[in-house]
């Protein structure tokens, strides 16, 4: 069975391939207010929310700083999907049922093992995840929130189902400048560069030679030299991707292609791959048969064909030009909108409901009121009405901070008190589409209490995420009773100059 390969602090993991949608880049990512400290944030998956686990956190280690090399694997069990942030994403490797022992209770990390396998006649060990209990939540949830769900699993599976017809998977690799793809059908394993290759006389420049791959031969193409371009010293990113193909005459072979780097596994709709340009072409079209737009056409990734490899005398040439025309973005006119009040904790960004937003002032003078909550500043005279005042940062867990200039109150009513927050700032009214407004993702709502999140709106192309508050559940019923005794009990000036 095939395992994509990935390190964690010092110890690699694997994990069947089956399991993997896709392996990214660390997007950009939103952190939700008290939430467990192995949850990340949220993240913008192409138009879906995605929730990433920070894997080394999740696995009881220290939490270790992001480098170049990070990436998040993107991992679906047919009922739910979610990121899993690693170190470092090493190969695609065949493990056999009886390379993996299995691993004891007292093992670190146990309860997400299924064994242990010793690779390499047992000089490398790679834990073998337990999928299922990676991605366990608790399924303590209400009866709305249960039914929403199952709405939107009846509705995810449908669109699996669309996506599994429509999508194809393609494992990416860089070679030169350029991104080139290759069907993940095809792909046997992805091993690091030997130290030695056997040379063959007489050989093509392009064939490196052979090497000796679980007691099979196995030719090694250079990728650099196919393509014409110019040799340069391989270095500890470079990979062997082993490719199986099928010959008429030769049948089931296997081929070794060395390329620079390997980028990552892309999940991609066959609609976004592109006829080969006719400047490509070469020898009838063989060796690239098509090229993949992804981000708009920002980048480009070159679809390779098995049949261009079979025809090894045939070379690529890549240096042609590309139409990267942008495809045209079909947005319905008559989708509801809804308008939001958005402002700033850190670096996150929430939002309320316009509807629910009073008024937003600079910060008054607070009285303080003995034996509040301790995320309660105080109360404010705002013209004749009394309004408690709460410290957003304290009510979700957040990190305290100096105000300053830019603090803001957003006054709102809650069940008809009128309560002010304190935030860090007030950024702008926003009108975004109700079907931009995503519920809250299946692992928060198991993990944490969050009743006070409505939704997540995405903004500005999906690049901007926001957390929108449900205003009724930011207070508990009897925080919302405590709040109406001070208002009764606390009597202070009233002060006629505050202003927004």
């Amino acid at each position: 069975m095939q395992y994509v390969v990935f390190s964690v602090g010092s110890e690699a993991y694997g994990v069947e391939i089956e399991y993997v949608q896709e392996i990214i880049r660390v997007p950009g990512m939103v952190k939700v207010p008290r939430t467990p400290p192995y949850l990340e944030g949220l993240a913008n998956l192409r138009g879906n929310i995605l929730t990433v686990v920070n894997t080394s956190v999740r696995f009881g280690l220290e939490k270790q700083p992001l480098s170049d090399a990070s990436r998040v694997i993107v991992l679906d069990d047919g009922r739910k999907r979610l990121g899993f942030i690693v170190d470092k994403v090493s190969e695609v490797v065949n493990i056999a049922a009886d390379e993996i022992e299995e691993v004891k209770k007292e093992e670190t990390r146990a309860e997400f093992l299924k064994g242990i396998a010793r690779l390499a006649a047992g000089k490398r060990l790679v834990m073998v995840l337990d999928p299922a209990h990676l991605m366990k939540t608790e399924e303590t949830r209400d009866r709305v929130t249960g039914a929403v769900e199952s709405l939107g699993l009846a509705r995810a599976e449908e669109k699996k189902k669309e996506e599994k017809e429509e999508n194809v998977q393609l494992v990416s690799f860089r070679v030169g400048e350029e991104e080139y793809g290759v069907d993940i059908g095809m792909v046997q394993e992805i091993v690091h560069l030997p130290e030695t290759i056997n040379r063959v006389p007489d050989a093509p420049a392009y064939l490196l030679g052979i090497i000796t791959l679980r007691n099979h031969v196995l030719p090694v193409v250079s990728l650099r030299a196919l393509f014409q371009l110019k040799d340069k010293e391989m270095d500890d990113r470079a990979r062997i991707v082993v490719v199986n193909f099928c010959d008429q005459q030769k049948g089931n072979f296997s081929v070794g292609l060395v390329v620079d780097a390997v980028t990552e596994v892309l999940r991609i709709s066959r609609a976004l791959i592109d006829p080969v340009p006719v400047l490509l072409r070469t020898g009838g079209g063989e060796g690239i048969s098509g090229v993949c737009k992804i981000a708009e056409g920002k980048r480009l990734v070159y679809v390779l064909d098995p049949a261009g490899f079979l025809a090894l005398g045939d070379l690529l040439k890549v240096d042609g030009a590309v139409d990267s025309g942008e495809e045209e973005e079909v947005v319905s006119m008559d989708e509801q909108e809804e308008q939001l009040v958005t402002f700033k904790l850190g670096k996150e960004e929430f939002a309320a409901g316009i509807a629910e937003v009073r008024e937003i002032i600079r910060v008054p003078d607070i009285v303080a009121v003995p034996k509040a909550p301790h995320f309660v500043e105080g109360v404010i005279n705002l013209r004749g009405t009394i309004i408690p005042i709460i410290d957003l940062r304290k009510r979700f867990g957040m990190e305290e901070c100096a105000r300053d200039e830019h603090t803001r109150v957003v006054v709102v009513e809650i069940d008809g008190l009128l309560t002010g927050l304190v935030v860090d700032s007030a950024r702008e009214v926003l009108k975004v589409s109700r079907l931009a407004i995503e519920a809250t993702p299946d692992l928060l709502t198991g993990s944490v209490d969050t009743r006070f999140i409505r939704g997540i709106a995405k903004a500005g192309e999906g690049e901007r995420l926001i957390i929108v508050l449900n205003m009724k559940e930011v207070l508990s019923f009897k925080e919302k009773e405590e709040l109406v005794d001070f208002g009764r009990s606390v009597e202070i000036a009233e002060d006629p100059g505050i202003d927004s």
